[in-house]
């Protein structure tokens, strides 16, 4: 089989859909205006537009978010929730 006959469903590197599941998240839910990618686990949320420039990236449990661009995602190796710190601090 070449290379012609791969079909290639994975994200472009350089977009937030590959850097928001690289970090875990998995897709939600879709709206007018975007998608919503969520790690129930973790409890985080990132909601970001058609546009793909910006993701909000938000802790489920304290609804403290941060809007970053793809560049600050594609340096992100991890994201700290008030569930994930919780967890750390009883071990």
């Amino acid at each position: 089989m070449t290379d012609a006959n791969v079909l290639d469903l994975t994200p472009s590197k350089d977009g937030i859909l590959y850097h928001l599941l690289r970090l875990g998240l998995k897709w939600d839910h879709s709206t007018e205006s975007g998608e919503t990618f969520c790690d129930y686990q973790s409890r985080v949320r990132a909601d970001f537009d058609t546009d793909g420039t910006t993701a909000t990236i938000s802790d489920m449990d304290s609804h403290i978010g941060k809007t970053v661009t793809i560049d600050e995602l594609a340096e992100t190796t991890d994201i700290i929730t008030w569930k994930t710190h919780e967890k750390e601090n009883k071990e």
